[in-house]
């Protein structure tokens, strides 16, 4: 849930970076739950970048939504496509199987580059055909097969070395949007769900919790430094994220917790995120991934067994 850090990180002569994310059947049960229901499991939190965001499945089916939407689901040869700043998380079917998804991200101001007279309004006003903050196309659209090939394009371009990865990304990226706006109605005037009431909201409450989520933060705390009454609040905050504030902050910090867990001991990655009491802490590790903190850092960083654990409620 970080903004922008972990993609400016691979930017080398372009501003845009790829990323494959194989999600197999076997993790599943360590996702936190996020919709009992319909039995889904999260596997990216809310969270948005300036970047544009163009994700292609390859195979099983993939769950998204934007802001307050509710979940949709792409199969395996869709695309979906997340303008800069739309609030966005993705989750994954129990009964799915597991997907592979493919990512890239790119910074808006490369679509100058593309010759249509929207420029690099094309994404906001894409954002139109589907009704809200992103666009779903489906594998039959009439021009995917192109959409894809330019996509695997961009791809290698940005897998290949050389002074030449900037000229073919561009092309890849011009003939990848120039598909895409023959069938897609474009319409600027009736956009109204950009920049949304709920998607303010969503930002707003992502850029304070990511900034203060070690600190002891409340419901009430976190109403009173957005400006907004508590009981707004919690009845927008349960709108946009499907939860309440203190189920979202625990996941979030259980996500910081994770990764630490490979060089730092149960207690201390602990308290680095905000947990001051150590049962309340393996309690909530365990709610959310299935597995206690050393059982996952069993499974997740065999090499980091050596750390010295000194939290004797890891249970």
């Amino acid at each position: 849930m970080q903004l922008n850090n972990d993609y400016i990180s691979r930017y080398r002569t372009v501003p845009a970076a790829s990323h494959t994310e194989d999600l197999s059947e076997a993790v599943i049960p360590y996702l936190p739950c996020c919709t009992d229901a319909l039995k889904l499991y999260q596997s990216t939190p809310m969270h948005y970048h300036p970047e544009a965001e163009i994700i292609f499945v390859e195979r099983g089916e993939w769950q998204f939504r934007c802001a307050a939407d509710g979940y949709r689901c792409a199969m395996a040869g869709d695309l979906v496509i997340f303008p800069p700043y739309a609030p966005h998380a993705s989750a994954i079917r129990a009964e799915s199987g597991g997907y592979v998804t493919h990512c890239i991200c790119f910074d808006e101001g490369l679509l100058s580059s593309v010759p249509v007279e929207e420029g690099a309004q094309i994404l906001r006003m894409l954002s139109v055909a589907d009704g809200g903050t992103s666009l779903h196309i489906r594998a039959d659209t009439d021009t995917m097969g192109a959409m894809a090939h330019a996509f695997r394009a961009m791809m290698d371009a940005l897998d290949a070395p050389g002074h030449c990865e900037e000229l073919l990304f561009l092309g890849a990226l011009c003939m990848f949007f120039g598909h895409l706006r023959r069938v897609t109605v474009l319409n600027a005037g009736t956009h109204s769900g950009f920049d949304s009431i709920e998607q303010k909201f969503a930002r707003a409450v992502i850029d304070y919790s990511e900034t203060h989520f070690a600190e002891a933060i409340s419901t009430r705390t976190a109403a009173a430094v957005l400006n907004y009454s508590e009981a707004y609040f919690c009845r927008m905050f349960r709108r946009v994220f499907d939860m309440c504030y203190s189920e979202y902050i625990s996941r979030l910090r259980i996500s910081r917790v994770r990764p630490l867990l490979e060089t730092m001991s149960v207690t201390d990655a602990a308290v680095a995120c905000g947990f001051t009491h150590m049962s309340r802490f393996s309690k909530t590790f365990r709610r959310c991934t299935g597995m206690s903190p050393t059982e996952y850092r069993r499974m997740m960083h065999p090499a980091a067994q050596n750390v010295d654990d000194t939290s004797s409620s890891d249970g």
